[in-house]
């Protein structure tokens, strides 16, 4: 039976002076690398810092050489909209009301372009919407909006000339966080959410 390997080197290592290590010490600091951030869009307010939205890895978004609004978590929680619509309504070069009023669809129109059919992106992914079967995303459920504008979008695939819509959505946090919203309104509008974290 052969003896483990790691016991042959502990052996071996015994018998022989350890000449490296006679020298002075260097220390050569602390080396820390990260594959991935927590957070997919950093965020100071109603001003975003850095995302993965037009470049798909961590940058700041002040560098990327491409047309960006984000609407940040804050400016959600300020404007409490009921719908996406609602939430990108006041950013440029978007149309949200070619429909009329319509809470029913996320149909919106960047720089003239359709962008509901395959403009809409859930943290990167496409929500693919049918003729008559479009995705709602109701704002409580993300924490940001980044619309990426212009042919540039073709970054995450077949999309449209006028740009795509990708939503962040919200992620686990590492502290304890507890939320219940009642919510009542005309027309027997009634509403309650939750979120629980930590």
């Amino acid at each position: 039976m052969r003896p483990p390997i790691s016991a042959l080197i502990a052996v071996s290592a015994l018998g022989f002076p350890a000449s490296a290590q006679q020298g002075p010490g260097y220390d050569l600091g602390t080396l820390q690398l990260e594959a991935e951030s927590d957070e997919t869009l950093q965020q100071d307010g109603y001003v975003a810092e850095g995302g993965r939205q037009a470049t798909k890895v961590d940058t700041e978004i002040r560098r990327i050489p491409q047309n960006i609004s984000v609407v940040t978590e804050d400016q959600i929680e300020d404007q409490q909209p009921r719908t996406l619509l609602d939430t990108i309504g006041y950013s440029g070069g978007t149309s949200v009301n070619d429909f009329g009023f319509d809470t029913r669809y996320d149909a919106l129109y960047l720089r003239g372009f359709p962008a509901y059919y395959t403009g809409l992106f859930r943290d990167g992914l496409r929500q693919y919407n049918g003729p008559s079967a479009w995705f709602r995303n109701d704002p409580y459920t993300y924490e940001g909006v980044a619309l990426l504008k212009g042919p540039a979008s073709s970054l995450y695939g077949v999309s449209g000339p006028g740009g795509l819509v990708n939503i962040v959505s919200k992620r686990p946090l590492d502290y304890r966080f507890r939320e219940l919203k009642f919510t009542t309104g005309t027309d027997d509008r009634k509403e309650v959410a939750f979120d629980f974290s930590g």
